[in-house]
């Protein structure tokens, strides 16, 4: 069976704390992709999932 994620690597929890404290420096999306070698979109991920659950942890993803 593939997965059609497989070739993303997940962002560490560094990478998360790194993203959410530029953003709250003022920095955007795309300025904080660039020094962390991310897509603007994932940086916006990111920072929407802080913002929503206060955490930097990875969201629940769903099982079987």
């Amino acid at each position: 069976m593939t997965s059609e994620n497989r070739n993303r690597t997940s962002v560490t929890l560094e990478d998360r704390i790194k993203a959410v404290t530029m953003f709250q420096q003022g920095k955007s999306f795309a300025a904080i992709g660039r020094e962390l070698h991310r897509s603007k979109s994932c940086i916006k991920r990111i920072i929407d999932g802080y913002n929503e659950t206060n955490s930097y942890k990875d969201r629940p993803r769903p099982g079987r």
